[in-house]
């Protein structure tokens, strides 16, 4: 079931031409997240009422989650300029995600 989360940023780089990893730090401890599943994060903008969905990248701790994602449209151009210690609110774990146990047979 998702919850709502405050998620810190911890880094915000530039990885490719257009693209970036954002680290988040959550406020609490996060649940298991499988592969497949996704987040919804709000850009903080009164104007972008709706959270942007994201595939999570990697889990770096209990607290600690990243994101990858490619600036196209305005929503991810706030986000690929929001700098280190922004909070954010994120929705997780979204999707039923798959076993990648299940995948190699």
């Amino acid at each position: 079931m998702a919850k709502e989360y405050t998620g810190k940023i911890l880094s915000n780089k530039k990885v490719a031409e257009n693209q970036f990893e954002a680290v988040f730090e959550s406020n609490k401890k996060l649940p298991v997240i499988v592969p497949g599943q996704f987040c919804m994060v709000s850009v903080n903008d009164s104007s972008r009422l709706l959270r942007r969905p994201f595939g999570i990248y990697r889990m770096l701790d209990e607290y600690k989650f990243s994101i990858l994602y490619r600036v196209l449209g305005e929503g991810t151009e706030i986000l690929s300029k929001l700098k280190k210690g922004t909070v954010l609110s994120v929705l997780l774990p979204l999707g039923n995600g798959y076993n990648l146990k299940m995948m190699k047979k």
